[in-house]
């Protein structure tokens, strides 16, 4: 099972200039906890069908797993020539929520920014928001000082 995912990865990885991991839901629950994510940047959300949530992200990005959770430490490639926050892809960070859950959260840099219950979808962080169907888009937001 294990091996399967990883060639999924690899095969997305050369696909996409991203790499990633998968985790089943546990007890309905999926929770997305990304650090390292540059202010500006954009992150797409989609929501999947099945049981598994997924997490996709520059090459270098390291991950932790646990059932039902997926922590990213993401590697922010170095801007060329051209803005890639305006060609839709943000910095690459792509997470895939399965539609099937209960409970969803998505933090990054430690602010909760998406959180889905059975009340509903919010957005209690402060960042813009672009949602289009399945696929929700969400501008990272400064990170507040401490």
């Amino acid at each position: 099972e294990g091996r399967d995912d990883r060639a999924a990865v690899a095969s997305l990885a050369e696909a996409d200039e991203t790499t990633g991991v998968f985790s089943a839901l546990r007890d309905g629950v999926a929770e997305v906890d990304i650090r390292g994510a540059v202010a500006g940047d954009w992150i797409e959300v989609e929501w999947v069908p099945g049981g598994r949530l997924g997490v996709f992200a520059p090459p270098g990005s390291s991950f932790d797993t646990g059932a039902g959770r997926i922590g990213v430490n993401a590697v922010v490639p170095a801007r060329g020539g051209g803005d890639r926050a305006g060609s839709g892809r943000g910095a690459g960070i792509r997470v895939e929520l399965p539609a099937s859950a209960a409970r969803a959260e998505l933090r990054v840099n430690g602010q909760l920014l998406l959180r889905r219950t059975a009340e509903g979808l919010l957005f209690p962080g402060t960042a813009a928001v672009d949602s289009s169907g399945s696929v929700v888009r969400m501008q990272v937001p400064p990170t507040s000082p401490e």
